[in-house]
């Protein structure tokens, strides 16, 4: 459950992931800056683990962002046993995106209770094992992420791709 003073980094960590953003803020060759973490991040629909149920250093993350103005982020995360695209808007800040892909190798389920019908997924995929694969392309300040949902062997199981535009302020 939140609880304002528990962690899932740790000040240290946190500080290390600010850092390696402002720093790359900067950078003309970097379109996307891709998160990759263990548990969700924005995902309000979730009874599970995720970034949000630790407010000290989600909302810390999300003003960060917001104040240093870091475009082009998004979060690719997993162990939910299920895939999806969850769209968050917050004010001041360009639509977020969590990347959930998982399992490849694990047991799968269905989609239940309140996350049955979650307002905030563009895209799902339950109860089918699956791996993402990302590809990125197109001319610099026009760069577009492809992720592609690919079941065991290989078959498409969904798409979704966003472009650098969306993700700037």
């Amino acid at each position: 459950k939140p609880n304002a003073y528990k962690r899932m980094y740790g000040k240290q960590q946190l500080e290390w992931l600010k850092n390696e953003l402002r720093y790359s803020k900067n950078n003309p060759h970097i379109s996307f800056r891709i998160i990759v973490t263990g548990s969700q991040v924005l995902n309000p629909g979730s009874p599970l683990d995720k970034l949000l149920d630790f407010p000290i250093e989600y909302n810390e993350l999300m003003e960060f962002i917001k104040t240093e103005k870091i475009p082009g982020i998004l979060f690719l995360t997993g162990d939910r046993h299920h895939t999806e695209i969850i769209k968050v808007q917050h004010d001041g800040l360009y639509p977020m995106y969590d990347i959930t892909c998982s399992p490849l190798t694990s047991g799968t389920h269905a989609f239940a209770g309140k996350e049955a019908n979650n307002p905030w997924r563009i895209l799902g995929i339950d109860k089918l094992q699956n791996y993402g694969r990302i590809s990125i392309s197109g001319p610099r300040s026009k760069r577009m992420m492809k992720v592609e949902f690919l079941g065991v062997k290989g078959e498409a199981l969904g798409q979704w791709q966003v472009g650098e535009q969306e993700l700037r302020f």
